[in-house]
């Protein structure tokens, strides 16, 4: 069930993610990395803050949607890599969706909001990521007011809503593994990739086509003298007519 709580109760949600971590980090199992995935910075900071205050000299903390460079970064998540041996040291890593792909990290347990399915089989893929813990844990948390079906959540849509749902009709314990053993009940993985497309589809998010961006045109995009308007209209075709484009390049500078 999810818990009580408006859509953009922020704190509320912060405080029900940071429960369930510290029931999680406290339930006796050998876990000591865990990873809290959100789906807003803001979110992630509010979680950031209350696991701080909550936090005991065994804990380590790692903010990775901070204002970090990427050496930093790579300086905290050495340890969490796959294949890195596992060390005493209780560790939380708050993250929004920046780790779902390519970061080869290994989390023994992980706490996240609800997303799409695409989104959620994408954080699961780290946990236990090479399959040698064997104690996983996971969690997927959700407020009433996001999945009451009033309004598209702003993120992904009416996505987040259908994903809660689909999952909440399988059961309350699911196997978020790529492959289930012989003998036992399928993943979420396969279940979700035998759904027919008319059902599977809800589940994700569904963006819309891009244009191709050649070096031609981004020449002519990001000239300032003499100032043009170029006639590219296979970038606007998707896109209402008083669309805005804008372009920067970060040098290492905060933007």
């Amino acid at each position: 069930m999810p818990a009580k709580g408006r859509a953009d109760d922020w704190n509320k949600l912060a405080n029900v993610l940071v429960q369930e971590t510290l029931k999680v980090a406290e339930s006796g199992e050998a876990v000591k990395r865990i990873a809290v995935m959100v789906n807003r910075v803001a979110t992630a900071r509010l979680v950031w803050r209350l696991l701080t205050d909550n936090a005991s000299p065994r804990i380590w903390l790692s903010d990775a949607c901070g204002r970090s460079t990427a050496d930093d970064l790579n300086k905290h998540l050495e340890p969490l890599k796959s294949g890195k041996p596992r060390e005493d040291t209780l560790r939380f890593v708050v993250s929004t969706q920046c780790l779902e792909v390519g970061a080869d990290l290994d989390f023994d347990a992980l706490i996240t909001e609800c997303a799409s399915m695409d989104a959620l089989l994408q954080r699961f893929g780290r946990l236990d990521r090479l399959g040698d813990f064997q104690h996983a844990i996971g969690r997927v948390v959700s407020l009433t007011g996001q999945v009451d079906g009033k309004r598209p959540d702003p993120v992904y849509g009416d996505a987040l809503k259908q994903t809660w749902d689909w999952l909440s009709e399988l059961g309350p314990e699911l196997n978020f593994g790529i492959e289930a053993e012989a003998g036992e009940a399928a993943t979420v993985a396969q279940l979700f990739k035998a759904l027919e497309p008319s059902n599977g589809n809800p589940l994700t998010i569904v963006l819309p086509a891009a244009p191709v961006l050649l070096p031609a045109h981004l020449d002519c995009l990001v000239q300032t003298s003499p100032r043009r308007r170029p006639s590219l209209p296979s970038i606007y075709s998707s896109r209402p007519a008083n669309v805005a484009i804008r372009m920067c390049k970060s040098c290492g500078v905060p933007i």
